[in-house]
């Protein structure tokens, strides 16, 4: 159960509640004065467990939202919180990329937003060893050795095989006239998902908000 009493399906109650604090508290995704029509056109990439999805139906009810997750248990989560909650929100079981074709993403289960085509065991643990030291003080090697323990066991990964289109491609096959807002969280991928949204179709793009690595 989240904060504002709405529950939600997840992998984990410490990826879902910073998700919230994300999304719903910050409002990461609509800041710098940025707003939406209330029949607002949204592309919700990299839509994990449909957080996001569900925070722009909540805050814009006339909204139409298209989300795309690639990564099978992700996108089964999504599909159930959409039935849940009644979204206008049409998921996708598959990401986005430069060309169409597939690819293989590192899944980490036990930290699945960090999961996407360029996954890194070696670069995922040194952002979040980064992120610890910042917050501990003690240097001890007892609790040097626990985080690493802890890191090695949240890293475990397994490779799946995901379907990838072009931005492009959906919107012809959609006939979408408008995207208010294109959102991003594709861990690694953001370039590579505008690569592929053809010159013709920027004019269609209102705002892009992108979580940029």
């Amino acid at each position: 159960r989240l904060p504002n009493g709405l529950t939600v399906l997840g992998l984990n109650r410490a990826e879902s509640d910073f998700l919230y604090q994300e999304i719903f508290e910050r409002g990461e995704y609509l800041r710098h004065g940025m707003t939406l029509p209330a029949d607002a056109v949204v592309f919700d990439v990299g839509a994990h467990v449909g957080i996001f999805s569900l925070f722009i139906t909540r805050t814009f009810p006339g909204s139409r939202v298209y989300a795309f997750e690639p990564v099978p248990d992700l996108f089964h989560m999504l599909s159930l919180n959409i039935e849940m909650h009644g979204m206008d929100v049409i998921p996708f079981a598959y990401g986005l990329a430069g060309k169409a074709g597939e690819a293989i993403f590192s899944y980490y289960p036990k930290l699945s937003m960090m999961s996407g085509r360029y996954g890194s065991e070696a670069q995922e643990r040194a952002v979040l060893k980064a992120i610890a030291d910042r917050h501990v003080t003690d240097d001890g090697p007892d609790l040097h050795a626990a985080l690493e323990n802890l890191l090695t066991d949240r890293l475990s990964h397994r490779g799946v095989r995901c379907q990838l289109r072009t931005l492009s491609e959906v919107i012809d096959e959609l006939a979408v006239d408008r995207i208010d807002l294109l959102k991003i969280d594709a861990e690694k991928s953001e370039l590579e998902i505008l690569a592929g949204l053809q010159p013709r179709h920027w004019q269609l793009v209102q705002n892009v908000v992108a979580e940029v690595h």
